[in-house]
């Protein structure tokens, strides 16, 4: 668990990036930060901007401001200005508030923030002002690998216009289903750690549960928040798309609460039937499990074997695999009740989602949902589990007929004659941002070209075609070896990579790319020369991008899929020493570098939001 300072959260206010710790200080301990959406009461200036524009020299230049009084009871945010401070060199005053006893002549360019509220923000305050919110690092530890996992971390967030509406008070941040999980690092009863406490946080800034909780899943369109009390845990359940919150439920953990390392199991907890607590590892495996009425631990079902995997949670059910690796015949795959009832016994059984699992029979295969039979699909008695695949929401079963593609609920939605065998590719989307986004799916049908001369000699490659797996119609895309998804769109990205050896280790790529349309097969863009790198991203919004990377000429262009036009007028307007584009927002990306410094740049290549960590002892 990582080693977080809580106390820092309340001197960092960071009004913008050049606040610095004062030397030799002592930092004021802060208590458990109140939960559930804040409502404020203030009497605040308003100015048109407070943001700070780069300069090439020692002087920071100043920002005309006009403001009026305004009284307000609302969780809309009001922007203020900042209190002036002259810099140590005579440079002009600025709207920002500085340290200036632990004041640098930096190198890089002056910080750009715009700060909705002068006061700091202890917890985030909701608005549906906001339009996206996006997380930044405020503050971070020191080690030799800066994205140790050990490194104390504070994250604040901005808004889609790159104001600051939250400073760094969160230990941890994960994008989510709809928003994100925050953490915070509050001191423990015992006084001797921290204790990591955490909630839920809309992308668009308009819900926020609190940080009350010490634990988070999902299932189905409901997210569960789990909190440990005194004679176990409570819960409550979250509709993700009403972002209503059910009533609190508890149970009882009698034997787990004895345990001196019970909070080792709150990591990954589950609640099944509204009733058992579950707690499962890193790698899925079940650890233990307890049952919330008697608030005594359940013994695992023990299969008497010389090796048993650890059970894995498939709804209300556990899945035991044990594996013969002299004989495959003997393997042995058996499925229980969460209350140890042996439900069924197969050579193999398929797990196709966190809910379903398809077990192989001689002539057909059998849906289990809830431990119970659900349906069927005969399969001619060919059934090895290299004929099943699945993706999303679709199951994928090659016959003798071809491939055919079903439902979830085992409903035969298309046959692919084309495909007679396993062997095809699986055409993915390739958004390495992890955002939610719609996308199709697409084989492409493996082809086996044979050297006449040499029979022993052969090679598979892909057709040159792909077959969309919802409605068949073929798309021709030649035979570059490379192909996804453009997520949101009806494109197709393929690419032709090619590895240069500058030395003995040493090298570099460059792609040769076009975009096909699969509507009409059309080229909607192709590469006039070799790109160093392509990637392909989207927003929540449905927006998707292609970005092109040339490193020889240090030179990036950004392709906006909606317009069908390049952004910034095909200019670079990423700040040197930029290396990872997180998240992307209606044109607007944010950026960061290997020091973790915070970018935002708009779809017009202006720089909105320039921030530089500060730098604390964990």
């Amino acid at each position: 668990m990582k080693k977080c300072i809580i106390s820092i959260a309340l001197v960092l206010a960071f009004s913008t990036a050049l606040t610095s710790c004062a030397k030799n200080s002592e930092l004021e301990k802060t208590s458990e930060l109140s939960s559930g959406t804040q409502t404020s009461e203030t009497s605040s200036e308003i100015t048109e901007t407070t943001s700070i524009s780069p300069s090439e020299t020692e002087s920071v230049s100043t920002t005309t401001t006009t403001t009026e009084e305004t009284s307000t009871e609302t969780t809309e945010p009001s922007e203020t200005s900042s209190e002036t401070s002259s810099a140590p060199d005579g440079g002009t005053p600025t709207k920002v508030k500085v340290n200036w006893d632990s004041y640098e002549k930096a190198e890089h360019s002056d910080p750009i923030v715009t700060r909705l509220r002068e006061e700091p923000v202890e917890d985030f305050i909701t608005s549906s002002d906001y339009g996206h919110v996006m997380p930044f690092c405020a503050a971070h530890g020191e080690s030799e690998y800066m994205y140790d996992d050990e490194i104390a971390v504070r994250y604040g967030f901005i808004d889609a216009k790159g104001r600051l509406v939250c400073d760094g008070v969160f230990s941890d941040c994960y994008r989510t289903t709809g928003g994100y999980t925050v953490y915070k690092a509050v001191p423990s009863t015992s006084g001797e750690t921290d204790k990591r406490v955490m909630g839920y946080l809309s992308s668009d800034g308009s819900f926020y549960t609190g940080t009350n909780y010490d634990s988070c899943f999902y299932r189905g369109d409901n997210l569960y928040l789990i909190k440990l009390t005194s004679s176990g845990v409570s819960y409550v359940s979250l509709d993700m798309t009403s972002r209503k919150m059910s009533e609190e439920k508890s149970l009882r953990l009698d034997d787990l609460l004895k345990d001196d390392d019970f909070y080792f199991y709150f990591e990954g907890a589950r609640i099944v039937d509204d009733r058992y607590f579950v707690s499962v590892g890193e790698q899925g495996e079940v650890l233990c499990i307890f049952d919330g009425e008697t608030g005594k631990e359940i013994d695992i079902p023990a299969v008497k074997e010389d090796y048993v995997y650890y059970p894995y949670l498939i709804g209300n059910t556990l899945l035991y695999s044990i594996y013969d690796w002299e004989n495959e015949s003997n393997s042995r795959a058996y499925l229980y009740s969460i209350t140890g009832e042996l439900l069924f016994e197969s050579n193999e059984m398929i797990r196709i989602s966190n809910q379903r699992i398809l077990i192989p029979l001689k002539d057909k295969l059998v849906l289990i949902k809830d431990g119970k039979a659900q349906a069927s699909i005969a399969t001619d008695g060919i059934i090895p589990a290299a004929n099943v695949r699945f993706v999303d929401d679709y199951i994928l079963l090659t016959a003798k007929d071809g491939l055919k593609i079903y439902d979830m609920d085992c409903n035969l939605i298309r046959s692919i004659p084309e495909v007679k065998t396993e062997d095809y590719f699986l055409i993915y989307a390739t958004n390495y941002l992890d955002a939610d986004f719609k996308t199709n799916y697409f084989i492409r049908p493996d082809v086996v070209n044979s050297d006449s001369d040499n029979s022993d000699s052969v090679s598979f490659d892909g057709a040159t075609f792909i077959i969309n797996i919802l409605t068949g119609e073929k798309t021709e895309i030649g035979s570059y070896p490379e192909c996804s998804v453009i997520e949101n769109t009806s494109y197709i990205l393929v690419e032709n990579g090619e590895q240069i050896m500058l030395g003995d280790f040493d090298y570099k790529f460059k792609y040769d790319f076009k975009i096909i349309d699969t509507k009409d097969g059309s080229i909607i863009y192709q590469s006039d020369r070799p790109a160093s790198d392509i990637w392909t991203l989207s927003d929540i919004e449905g927006h998707s991008y292609m970005i092109i990377t040339d490193y020889e000429n240090d030179s990036r262009k950004i392709f906006d899929f909606s317009s069908g036009e390049f952004l910034f007028n095909g200019e670079d307007p990423f700040p040197s020493g930029v290396s990872y584009i997180a998240e992307v927002y209606n044109g607007s990306f944010r950026c960061t570098s290997k020091e973790q410094d915070t970018y935002l740049i708009d779809r017009d290549g202006k720089v909105v939001f320039m921030y530089y960590p500060l730098a604390f002892d964990d």
